[in-house]
C-alpha cells in the first residue's frame, strides 16, 4: 500500500546498511539489522406506512357543578404563647458537617516512578506468552509498562534499543502535540501508535525510545515523551552518537523539556550524559530541567558511575532505563547528590522503583 502523506511514505525507507552493534567502549549499539520493506500502511483511513388519524367520538358536554356551599370557617381563638424557659443551658447549635468540596483530592507530594531494566531477547523472562508474538520484545515492554501502573508508577522510561529486532523500519517523527494513537492516519502496525495507547491505557507518562526519520530522509536516534492521555510530549534525538551509529543516523542539535508534576523535565539517550557540555548545561541551566529521563544501551561495565556523576553534576533527578545485555547492564533513579534512591546490576528484565518528591 502506498501512503499519500510525505512522512509516512518516508517511513518505509529500508534500513538499508543501518545496523546499530556493539562497539568495545561506550554506549549507543543496537542489537540488530533492520529488514529492508514497505512500512505497513494498514486500511485506508423503509417505507413509512403512516398512522390514519383518529377523529374519536365528540364527547358530551360536561355538567354544571353547582358546587356544595362550604360551612363557615371556625374562629380561631389562637395558640397560647410559650412557657418561658427559666432554667437549663441554652441547646447547642448544630452547624453541621460542610460537605467537601470535591477537587479531586489533594495533589501528592511525591510521585512514583519506574525505570525499566530489558533488554531485548528477554521477552519470555517477562511474560511466556510474548516469545511467540510477532514482534516478543514490543510485547515485553507493554507487559513491563503495565506492571509498572500497576505498582502505582506514573512516571515510566523505557531503555534504548529495547526493540531489537521488532523494528525493521524507521517510523516518522511524531509532531508534539500530536496523540497518534487517537490518529487514524498512523497506521496500527507503527510502534509510535502503539505506544502512544500503551501510555493512555494506562494513564502514565511514558519515555519510548526507536528509530525515527523525517521527510527530508534524516534518519534519529529518538526519544519520545507521551502523556497520560497518549499525546507526544517531548520528542528528543540523540545528539552524542556512538560507534556505528555516524555512519547511518544524523546527530540530534537540541534538548527539551516539558511540564510535569514532578516539574520541567528533560530527556537524553545514553552517551548524550557526556556529551556536548553546551547543551547538557542548556537543559539544567536554561530550560530548568528538574527530573531527567534517560534511556540508555551501556555497552562498558560500572555504568552506574556515569549515572551517578551525570547526575550529581548538574544536581538533577534522573529516572535511567538500561539494557539488561553484559556487561553494560545498571540503571535505576537517582537523586541531585548522585546517590542511587533505587538500583539494580542484573542480567534479568527488572522494574526500579522510587519516589520523587514535588516541587
Amino acid at each position: 500500500m502506498t501512503h499519500k502523506d510525505p512522512v509516512l511514505r518516508s517511513a518505509t525507507v529500508a534500513l538499508t546498511g543501518v545496523a546499530f552493534f556493539l562497539l568495545v567502549l561506550g554506549c549507543g549499539k543496537g542489537d540488530g539489522d533492520f529488514v529492508p520493506g514497505k512500512l505497513d500502511g494498514g486500511p485506508p483511513p423503509g417505507k413509512d406506512l403512516g398512522v390514519k388519524k383518529d377523529k374519536g367520538t365528540k364527547p358530551p358536554p360536561p355538567k354544571k357543578d353547582k358546587g356544595t356551599k362550604p360551612p363557615p370557617p371556625k374562629k380561631d381563638k389562637g395558640t397560647p404563647p410559650p412557657k418561658k424557659d427559666k432554667g437549663g443551658p441554652p441547646p447547642k447549635l448544630d452547624k453541621g458537617t460542610p460537605p467537601k468540596k470535591d477537587k479531586g483530592g489533594p495533589p501528592p507530594k511525591a510521585y512514583k516512578v519506574a525505570a525499566v531494566q530489558y533488554g531485548s531477547g528477554y521477552a519470555a523472562a517477562v511474560s511466556p506468552g510474548c516469545a511467540s508474538n510477532a514482534t516478543p520484545n514490543a510485547c515485553a515492554l507493554k507487559a513491563m509498562v503495565a506492571q509498572a501502573k500497576k505498582a502505582g508508577a506514573y512516571f515510566v522510561v523505557l531503555p534504548e534499543y529495547a526493540l531489537g529486532k521488532d523494528q525493521k523500519y524507521y517510523e516518522p517523527v511524531p509532531k508534539v502535540g500530536s496523540n497518534p494513537g487517537a490518529d487514524p492516519s498512523w497506521p496500527a502496525s507503527t510502534f509510535i501508535k502503539q505506544f502512544s495507547k500503551t501510555a493512555s491505557q494506562q494513564n502514565v507518562y511514558l519515555f519510548f525510545n526507536l528509530a525515527t526519520t523525517s521527510a527530508s530522509k534524516v534518519y534519529h536516534n529518538t526519544l519520545v515523551a507521551y502523556n497520560p492521555g497518549g499525546g507526544v510530549a517531548a520528542v528528543h534525538h540523540k545528539y552524542n552518537l556512538f560507534g556505528n551509529e555516524t555512519k547511518s543516523l544524523t546527530a540530534g542539535n537540541k534538548v527539551t523539556t516539558f511540564k510535569t508534576p514532578l516539574g520541567n523535565m528533560g530527556l537524553l539517550i545514553c552517551a548524550d550524559i557526556y556529551g556536548s557540555s553546551y547543551l547538557r548545561g542548556k537543559l539544567k541551566n536554561q530550560l530548568g530541567a528538574r527530573v531527567v529521563a534517560i534511556a540508555s544501551y551501556w555497552t562498558v561495565a560500572n555504568s552506574v558511575n556515569w549515572y551517578k556523576d551525570y547526575t550529581s553534576k548538574w544536581n538533577v533527578y534522573t529516572i535511567v532505563a538500561n539494557t539488561t545485555h553484559s556487561p553494560g547492564m545498571g540503571g535505576g533513579v537517582y537523586g541531585p547528590s548522585g546517590q542511587p534512591m533505587a538500583q539494580k546490576i542484573q542480567k534479568q528484565p527488572s522494574i526500579v522503583y522510587s519516589t520523587i518528591p514535588t516541587p
